[in-house]
Parts: C-alpha cells; sequence; structure tokens
C-alpha cells in the first residue's frame, strides 16, 4: 500500500511540475513585420508565411504545430495573429524554412524587419592596456564575409588602440528575434586554452554596425 502511495505523489509531484512550466494561454498575440529578401530591401511580395512552434511531448497531450499562416501584401508587410500551444520555440517560417527563431510567446511584435538573406556588419577594436612587446603575437577571432580563419587572426605586437577591422555584409543563417548570441577571444602567443574573451548580440543587421572593443591587457 505504501509502494503505492508513494508511486501516486511521485505521479502528482511530475504532473504539478509540467504543469507549471507550461506558460499560460491568455489573449491573442500578433506578430507583425515586414519580409524583405535581403538588405537591398526588396520587399517579399504575396508570399505565405507562418508561425510554428515545435512539438512537445507531455502526460496528458502532445503540443506545438501551425499557429498561423498568412500572406505579405505589396510591401511585403505580414500579421499573424496566434495562441501559442505549449512551451516550445516559435518559429517564423515560410514553407518549413526557417526565417526568425525564437519568437516570444508573450510580446506584442509590430514591425520587425525579417531578411531571407540577412547579413550583418561588426567594428572591432583594439583598446591597449598592455602592448607586450616585438616579437610577441595577439591572435584575436576573425570574423568575415568568407567566415574568417578558423586560428584566427593574428597580430604583431606591439599593439596599438584603435580599429583593428571592419566587415560589412557578414552573412547569416537565419535570424534570432533577440539576436545570436557572439563572443570575441584572443590570447597572447601560443594558446594553452587560456585566452580572454568579449561577448556581443548580432541584432543588428545591413549596415547597422555592432561595435565591439577587445581590452587587451
Amino acid at each position: 500500500m505504501k509502494k503505492h502511495c508513494i508511486y501516486l505523489i511521485l505521479f502528482s509531484l511530475i504532473f504539478i511540475t509540467c504543469d507549471i512550466a507550461k506558460p499560460p494561454i491568455g489573449n491573442t498575440q500578433i506578430f507583425s513585420g515586414y519580409l524583405y529578401e535581403d538588405c537591398n530591401m526588396e520587399p517579399k511580395i504575396n508570399h505565405e508565411v507562418n508561425l510554428f512552434q515545435d512539438y512537445e511531448i507531455g502526460l496528458i497531450d502532445d503540443t506545438g504545430g501551425s499557429l498561423a499562416t498568412g500572406y505579405t501584401d505589396s510591401t511585403g508587410y505580414f500579421r499573424l495573429e496566434f495562441n501559442h500551444d505549449g512551451i516550445g520555440a516559435i518559429h517564423f517560417r515560410e514553407g518549413t524554412n526557417n526565417l526568425m527563431d525564437f519568437i516570444p510567446w508573450n510580446l506584442e511584435i509590430a514591425e520587425v524587419n525579417v531578411f531571407r538573406h540577412p547579413t550583418y556588419s561588426i567594428q572591432l577594436s583594439l583598446n591597449v592596456i598592455n602592448s607586450y612587446i616585438m616579437g610577441d603575437t595577439l591572435t584575436i577571432s576573425d570574423i568575415s564575409a568568407a567566415g574568417g580563419s578558423p586560428d584566427g587572426l593574428r597580430v604583431p605586437c606591439p599593439l596599438t588602440s584603435g580599429i583593428l577591422y571592419t566587415y560589412t555584409n557578414v552573412p547569416l543563417i537565419g535570424m534570432i528575434y533577440e539576436g545570436y548570441n557572439w563572443e570575441m577571444i584572443w590570447w597572447i602567443n601560443e594558446y594553452n586554452s587560456v585566452y580572454d574573451k568579449q561577448e556581443f548580440t548580432i541584432n543588428k543587421y545591413c549596415n547597422d554596425t555592432i561595435f565591439v572593443t577587445a581590452t587587451i591587457e
């Protein structure tokens, strides 16, 4: 009898926990904005788009699936009304191709610019506290239109403060509503699992430059 009671309590705890984790279904939400081909701002006209929520397998029922479908107008404008279904991630798509991921389920979002082929621009500057000496080498993340060098950009010392590089229209694979969280990493001389880093978010697109500063100490 005690064993059955324990199982019942455990099942109840699991059910309560899952129920708490699920966000409450409230009023209808709105996701709207403009769909462009790329940073030339060519609108996608009469283009079918949809919101899709990842499937989640629950104890009582499964959630997720298509939330809303619509079309862009002559300016590329779209407006989708939806109610979320569970806790799965929400994606803005054309067909089954995700254009923007992790749409908030509890926000009314207006006039978001979505690009089928997004790019971003970045400028990296050095703030040199320790310039090091001739013979030393700084290795730092290299972001370029070609994807950058996997070994990083190598800069001979002594170092000086200022702009190290500027890249424009670096391709991105898809978009995230709140932006990609990336980090710039660097080290002096040989890499030995010890490095410095500067985190930044790619949440600007096209020619709206993201400015990153690496402080060399």
